[in-house]
């Protein structure tokens, strides 16, 4: 927690004027017939008394903003003064992704540590240690966690893509700082990932949303540790020379019931995305092009029914798409397609007639991928 830094409450100077207002209905309530030019003179001289107070404290605050995080109004009511993580371009070989931070570029950089509980007790030292660095070059952002811990105690489950279970850590980026939304990747102890979109609202969040991204854990006698590379294309940002991101990051032990976080969001809050940290150090980024690829295929094969000789199985395939139309609009696209297969056993006949036991029965979607029968003798071959 960057300890001294400043932060403004505006409850602070609208209650000056909420005061005012105030004293302007007790004033009119007690008001007669006749002393209405008293009464007016009276709300004149307590405006006059306000505005002079209210200048006289703000002549008190900053009257410039700080590194570009903290403003004399600041209308969200920050409660934490804003961390600052100072992140490096990687002069070396970018690393492997395999959650293990045994590469050299891992030593550039500095490591961010001091998590804060947020649950169950907001402020509160976190039960176990957390560590976050942040690289990059011209086409990714690189993220290294290590979340310290006692092996045997880890929550471990294997999971689905976007379900939330056991271990969990994750970063933030409002790559605009438009404290509006953020994009989110998170990685389980288990290994799945987790992708989001992070609103202002307590309930505000978006899974739907499939960035193409890489990621990967790894366990040691330390606890375990978490490897991504988010490429720069799934993110929006503005063409700054040096921009400034707003970030967050954060850990969620499971058997603890615990979150802490780097940048600590107070639970009470008017927008959790106007309570981020700072990412600052990014510079000379390219615009990117916002044209990704993501195909993928799955098959299965078993037995059609014991004993019977045939087997059937399905088999899909899908491509993710995201092309950036502009800056700030990009459109998803997904195909994904299904076809059953099943291959059943031949044998030879003389009997001069097509194969129609089976065959005529299949739909012909399911006829066009049956697989055909071959016999060696030059006889007809008929399907049973």
């Amino acid at each position: 927690m960057a300890r001294g830094a400043w932060y403004y409450r505006a409850e602070e100077d609208v209650g000056y004027y909420g005061a005012l207002r105030a004293h302007a209905t007790i004033e009119r309530r007690r008001g007669k017939r006749g002393s209405g030019t008293l009464l007016l003179g009276n709300c004149r001289l307590t405006l006059i008394f306000c505005l002079i107070a209210s200048a006289s404290a703000a002549s008190q605050i900053p009257s410039a903003t700080q590194d570009g995080i903290s403003s004399i109004w600041n209308p969200s009511g920050r409660k934490y003064p804003a961390r600052i993580y100072q992140t490096v371009r990687i002069q070396g070989n970018p690393p492997v992704i395999d959650g293990r931070l045994d590469d050299p570029v891992w030593k550039e950089g500095d490591w961010a540590g001091d998590y804060i509980q947020q649950l169950p007790t907001e402020g509160a030292k976190p039960s176990q240690p957390t560590e976050l660095k942040i690289l990059y070059d011209d086409r990714h952002i690189y993220m290294a966690i290590r979340a310290y811990d006692n092996p045997a105690l880890v929550h471990r489950y294997p999971g689905r893509r976007d379900d939330i279970i056991g271990d969990v850590v994750g970063v933030c980026f409002d790559s605009y700082n438009s404290k509006r939304t953020g994009f989110e990747f998170d990685l389980t102890a288990g290994g799945s990932k987790i992708d989001l979109i992070l609103g202002n609202g307590e309930l505000e969040w978006d899974t739907t949303w499939d960035a193409v991204w890489d990621g990967e854990v790894a366990h040691d006698a330390q606890g375990w540790t978490a490897e991504f590379r988010i490429p720069l294309s799934q993110l929006r940002y503005g063409r700054q020379d040096e921009p400034i991101w707003g970030m967050h990051a954060w850990r969620w032990i499971n058997r603890n019931q615990e979150e802490s976080q780097w940048q600590l969001i107070p639970r009470q809050n008017t927008g959790r995305m106007h309570q981020l940290g700072a990412l600052r150090g990014i510079r000379g980024l390219p615009y990117p092009r916002h044209v990704e690829l993501l195909p993928h295929l799955l098959a299965r094969v078993a037995p059609d029914r014991p004993g019977g000789g045939g087997t059937e199985g399905s088999g899909s395939g899908g491509l993710d798409a995201k092309i950036g139309l502009t800056s700030n609009f990009t459109l998803d696209a997904t195909d994904r397609r299904s076809v059953p297969y099943r291959r059943t056993p031949c044998t030879t006949t003389s009997v001069p007639t097509r194969a129609t036991s089976v065959w005529k029965r299949m739909p012909p979607r399911s006829r066009a991928m049956e697989a055909p029968c071959v016999s060696a003798a030059p006889k007809r071959a008929a399907c049973v």
